[in-house]
């Protein structure tokens, strides 16, 4: 809520310790919730959004979250600057002994993975 209790749409709390943050107009979502933290994306994942989806994922990185997933069930299209952030946040959560999965993605977006064959790299879930 906005001071004089105005809606605020950027974030919606959710049943429990879960906040749903939603991004500007940039159709980046982001769920804080116990563990893991999720991090859920939708949209386009492209050169004009990778920077946005890192400076999502840098606070969880930075505080050394034990456990980070990314939802990309929302994602539509991913292209090789959105691989190359998910392979640094990969990277920089698993320096410090975290662990780094993706969900939920959509099976033209998977292609891509394959075609990098970053899908035997990445820990996919469910």
């Amino acid at each position: 809520m906005r001071a004089g209790g105005k809606r605020d749409d950027r974030t919606i709390f959710l049943a429990g310790r879960s906040r749903l943050q939603k991004i500007g107009g940039q159709g980046i979502l982001s769920v804080m919730s116990a563990e893991p933290a999720v991090v859920a994306l939708d949209g386009e994942i492209d050169l004009h959004q990778s920077a946005q989806v890192l400076a999502r994922l840098d606070p969880l990185i930075a505080s050394r979250c034990p456990n980070i997933r990314v939802d990309l069930s929302g994602v539509t299209y991913m292209d090789s600057s959105g691989l190359a952030t998910m392979i640094d946040a990969m990277q920089r959560t698993q320096s410090y002994g975290g662990e780094f999965a993706l969900a939920g993605i959509r099976p033209n977006v998977m292609k891509v993975f394959q075609i990098a064959r970053l899908d035997q790299v990445f820990r996919i879930v469910a």
